[in-house]
């Protein structure tokens, strides 16, 4: 089985909070999607890896977001319980990994 990322679009839809009921709009998003030994489309992941935008912008939008994460690999790891600078060590032995597959 292989995947990749795709843009899958959302038709509008509703979406109930508690007793309230809400219209969503058509949106695109990033999924992972799965094939078969065929190369056939067989699944998607249920939740968005990147969440788009609606609109005529959309692709533009995920086009931005894109671009932006690609900037976060030259900007230092943050560690998630304090949201500090990871140790240089560790920074330069992520940093490696990236150029040796390059």
């Amino acid at each position: 089985m292989s995947w990749n990322y795709r843009i899958i679009y959302h038709p509008p839809s509703k979406y109930i909070v508690g007793k309230k009921e809400f219209d969503r709009e058509e949106y695109l998003a990033i999924h992972e999607v799965y094939y078969d030994e065929n190369n056939k489309e067989e699944g998607v992941t249920k939740d968005e890896i990147i969440t788009g935008d609606d609109g005529e912008d959309a692709l533009l939008s995920l086009k931005w977001i894109l671009e932006h994460m690609l900037e976060a690999l030259n900007k230092p790891i943050l560690d998630y319980e304090n949201l500090t600078e990871i140790e240089k060590e560790k920074q330069d032995e992520f940093s490696k990994s990236i150029k040796t597959k390059e």
